[in-house]
């Protein structure tokens, strides 16, 4: 694998259902400027090594009181995400949002 030319890897990833926990004692607009702003630097640094990125939506969550996790802040931070993801020629966004609610 490390002999390959970038040109020819994919990467598939994502990021954000732990950061949700990291953003406790935050609000949920700065909670979300962190998060964004972690993602760009992360998709600066997968474009030096992938030729091509593919990035899995988040899943939402079964909604347990006692979890930091609400899908409503997923589902709005996946929004966001698939925005950034945009301006991105070689990164590709994969919404699997409704594929995994029905389970």
């Amino acid at each position: 694998l490390r002999n390959l030319p970038v040109h020819d890897t994919v990467c598939v990833t994502n990021v954000g259902l732990h950061d949700q926990k990291l953003c406790s004692e935050k609000s949920d607009e700065l909670c979300l400027q962190i998060f964004l702003q972690n993602v760009r630097v992360y998709l600066n640094l997968l474009q030096k090594v992938c030729g091509d990125i593919v990035w899995i939506a988040i899943t939402p969550v079964f909604g347990e009181t006692n979890r930091p996790q609400k899908n409503e802040t997923i589902y709005i931070w996946n929004e966001e995400v698939s925005k950034i993801i945009s301006g991105y020629s070689n990164t590709f966004y994969i919404d699997v949002w409704h594929a995994a609610s029905s389970y």
